[in-house]
């Protein structure tokens, strides 16, 4: 009968162990799960910042080439009605193939 009891606790104590451990996994589980949502807001923030920032760059080198093309088209302009303005056309050849070279 002893030997019975004595199984019987050590059953009980098992059970309890288990349990607690079953409770705390439960507890870390839900812990996790509350900051999964920030963690995955955070990581898609990032991500967005990253692409717009590659956006950002080539709007700007957009601007730059829109710039340097209407500086030749404004000599070219110039060229076409006073006929007498090659130094003009010529900053803007050198402007426009700098930028092509550099960009």
């Amino acid at each position: 009968m002893n030997w019975f009891g004595d199984a019987q606790t050590t059953m009980q104590t098992l059970l309890a162990v288990f349990g607690a451990i079953a409770v705390v996994a439960s507890g870390v589980k839900v812990i996790i799960g509350f900051f999964s949502p920030y963690k995955k807001i955070k990581e898609r923030v990032d991500k967005h910042d990253g692409l717009l920032a590659n956006d950002n760059k080539r709007i700007k080198q957009s601007e730059d080439a829109i710039k340097v093309l209407m500086q030749s088209l404004i000599a070219h302009i110039d060229n076409g009605i006073s006929g007498n303005s090659p130094d003009e056309l010529k900053k803007a050849k050198e402007s426009l193939s700098s930028y092509l070279i550099h960009r």
